[in-house]
């Protein structure tokens, strides 16, 4: 499928035989004009240069790269023959021009004109059909400079490619070099032939493709950051938001991108905009809470949603309307509720939220986010400190919209049926007996090209994202590690979490699922409060926690 943006154009190719033809043995390299975008990850793509050899290839031009080559062609003038060897040499002249930040690649193909197959072979087929002996070979191996290859009785009958000051052999695909970055390049592939009179005259010939393509984004460089990866990808941004979609994203995207670039996506299923950030353990992931609501008269499917087992889901249970739920006896004014040392809020929050740790159940809390104090010294209570969470009516105003406050965000409360799409556990697993430790689900509510991560014993991903060769928050109390926690790069909120209907802790401790059982009740995941944080948490499914999600 092409993108939107990509135009089809047949093979161009110059075929300018000769200018001039004299008495003697003539020699040209007819050059071909192949513009190329290629991408390893996008096989769309990858296939326009999968025959660099071809006449009849249809490939992509896109308005980033350009390539020209002299009207000429190449062409190595006709040589006389003489008894010790003839020398001759030839240039094609070639342009680059591209606006890729990360600059090109050039290759040159060298293929039979006359078979199409690849070669590095001067070839007369006029001769050759007569049962001559018409090929012209490329120097076996060596590296000569000019005087040298005039001289040298082991290149009598051959040509090759000036590299540098050298000639050295050809290879049927060669490369001619690279920029790193945009701009306009000219560069010359020169060749140069030496010939005696063994061989029959005429019109010796092999024919060029020169291949142009955009270097890819380097996740080791500072410039590489989402929009150049999901561009070099041949990602549109998604309809008229001119943000890219979560349902787009792909781990080979991911990989182009620099560590702790951020950016802001949009989720198709609600169009509901999240930050996302390329983090130091080389994931992707979501730097704000799930706010996905479900609803039971409708379907998620695999093309949406990070779905595997099965190609839909329709939640059984409606996530809860918890939107006007405003505690004003814990400390609420004009909208602002800080914690005041109590366990709960008081109930009220979720009605109709029941403890059952085997069926789905989700919350919305609406427009609440937290934001986050600066600890300065170690707590012996886990409710100190506690972070303070407002209340807004639009997330694009007070809730921060694009600013730094759309991180802190609450998201949704979902028990971990809810996170991993299933209506009953049991049945998906085939029975109560397989509800065991380290068992990782197979579907989740991220969206598709997202989900949860992993929590088992051997292979913990919020340990490993967390951990002292990336950002230092450390399984112990570390209080230094509980601030980072919560801010940038990382934003993982303490929004609290749902158990039987009421809202314990907004403020103070910080939920998010992983996709792995850790019981025959109980799943793991990522908690922290005031006195530390727990990578490998284990708490009872029933729980109504946030969902984060990282990139496939």
């Amino acid at each position: 499928m092409q993108r939107s943006y990509n135009k089809q154009h047949k093979l161009t190719k110059f075929t300018n035989k000769l200018l001039y033809i004299l008495p003697g043995m003539a020699l040209v390299i007819v050059a071909g004009l192949w513009l190329a975008k290629t991408a390893t990850a996008n096989t769309e793509e990858a296939s326009a240069v999968t025959d660099p050899y071809g006449t009849g290839a249809t490939f992509s031009i896109l308005s980033d790269l350009n390539l020209t080559v002299s009207i000429n062609d190449v062409n190595i003038p006709t040589i006389t023959p003489t008894a010790s060897g003839s020398f001759q040499s030839g240039s094609v002249d070639l342009t680059v021009d591209t606006n890729n930040t990360f600059g090109y690649a050039l290759k040159m193909y060298a293929y039979n004109p006359y078979t199409s197959a690849a070669t590095t072979n001067l070839t007369n087929p006029t001769a050759l059909s007569s049962g001559e002996d018409a090929v012209i070979q490329t120097i076996a191996s060596g590296s000569f400079t000019e005087a040298q290859f005039i001289a040298s009785d082991a290149t009598v009958n051959k040509w090759a490619f000036k590299s540098g000051d050298n000639y050295i052999p050809v290879a049927s695909e060669m490369s001619l070099g690279s920029q790193t970055t945009q701009g306009s390049y000219d560069t010359s592939a020169v060749f140069g032939a030496k010939v005696n009179n063994s061989l029959p005259n005429g019109l010796y010939s092999v024919t060029l493709n020169f291949v142009a393509t955009v270097n890819p984004p380097d996740a080791s460089d500072s410039r590489s950051g989402f929009a150049q990866a999901f561009a070099y990808a041949g990602v549109d941004t998604y309809g008229t938001t001119g943000l890219y979609a979560m349902q787009d994203m792909t781990s080979t995207i991911c990989g182009y991108v620099y560590n702790e670039k951020t950016a802001q996506m949009v989720d198709k299923r609600d169009g509901k905009v999240y930050w996302v950030t390329k983090l130091k353990d080389g994931n992707c992931w979501m730097t704000q809470n799930l706010d996905l609501d479900l609803d039971s008269t409708v379907a998620l499917t695999n093309e949406n949603t990070d779905l595997h087992s099965v190609t839909s889901w329709t939640p059984t249970r409606s996530t809860i309307d918890s939107t006007t739920y405003n505690n004003t006896t814990s400390g609420a004014s004009g909208g602002i509720l800080t914690y005041n040392g109590s366990n709960s809020h008081n109930g009220g929050f979720a009605s109709g939220w029941t403890n059952d740790d085997n069926t789905p159940y989700s919350a919305d809390p609406g427009y609440r986010y937290v934001v986050p104090k600066t600890m300065t010294a170690a707590n012996t209570n886990w409710y100190d400190n506690g972070d303070t969470f407002y209340y807004c009516d639009n997330q694009d105003t007070t809730c921060g919209g694009n600013s730094e406050n759309g991180h802190y965000t609450m998201g949704n409360f979902y028990n971990f049926a809810a996170a991993t799409a299933t209506n009953n556990i049991e049945t998906t697993l085939g029975g109560s007996a397989n509800v065991v430790q380290n068992t990782s689900m197979t579907d989740s509510i991220c969206p598709k090209g997202w989900r949860l991560p992993i929590d088992e014993t051997t292979n913990n991903e919020f340990n490993t994202l967390l951990g002292s060769a990336n950002y230092n928050v450390t399984s112990s109390f570390n209080f230094a590690g509980l601030n980072a926690i919560r801010i940038a790069p990382l934003y993982f909120v303490r929004s609290g979490y749902v158990h039987g209907g009421t809202l314990y802790d907004a403020g103070v401790n910080s939920h998010s699922w992983s996709s792995t059982i850790s019981s025959s009740t109980g799943g793991y995941d990522l908690g922290f409060n005031s006195t530390g944080v727990y990578p490998a948490s284990n708490n009872n499914r029933l729980y109504g926690f946030s969902v984060r999600c990282l990139a496939w």
